[in-house]
């Protein structure tokens, strides 16, 4: 009786044995086709960087002022667009005007466009990823701001922008190519005609 037992444990770890090997095999499969996802995606990052033709799209914003809780701002089409040597934002501002000012805007909004400002890129060794940072003059406002954006290698990122007349406030968000922005107004327009 006791042989008769083992036997027919022995068979069934013969016959569970390559179920538990095709598992192996599915997980080594998913790992396989997430690094190749995500290297596809830092690669898609790294082209619009390397262009300089991308939009950073805001989609919550956080003001520096002591109390202040961050906001969802998505889908209200706030962005920093970087086009070669063209320069645009529209984000959203809550924060503390300093008094310095000479120009007092009724509309809070960080809105630029601008062709002439210094731009710099270096890249992020440990986690595979980019800093760049955009120094403007706007003379609407008279201000300067600099624009700080740390961008992941999957295209999150988050915008930390600093001026001399406000409070400095910080954006998180993502990289979206250009063209696929381009691409749904075209198709939007279409539509309404």
């Amino acid at each position: 009786m006791r042989k008769m037992i083992l036997a027919a444990f022995s068979l069934l770890l013969l016959s569970a044995a390559p179920a538990m090997a095709q598992g192996g095999s599915d997980k080594a499969e998913r790992k396989a086709r997430q690094a190749a996802q995500d290297e596809a995606k830092r690669a898609e990052t790294a082209a619009l960087i390397d262009a300089q033709s991308y939009v950073f799209e805001a989609d919550r914003m956080s003001p520096s002022l002591p109390g202040a809780t961050s906001r969802d701002i998505s889908g209200q089409n706030y962005f920093m667009q970087i086009d070669g040597q063209w320069l645009r934002t529209h984000l959203p501002y809550v924060g503390r005007a300093h008094t310095d000012n000479r120009f007092i805007d009724p509309n809070p909004a960080i809105n630029i466009n601008e062709t002439r400002f210094d731009y710099s890129v270096s890249e992020k060794k440990k986690n595979k990823g980019w800093d760049v940072s955009v120094k403007v003059y706007d003379p609407v406002s008279t201000d300067t701001y600099r624009f700080s954006l740390s961008v992941a290698s999957d295209g999150t990122a988050s915008l930390s922008v600093v001026s001399n007349y406000r409070s400095s406030i910080s954006y998180s968000g993502r990289l979206i190519d250009r063209a696929d922005i381009l691409e749904v107004e075209e198709a939007a327009t279409e539509d309404t005609e």
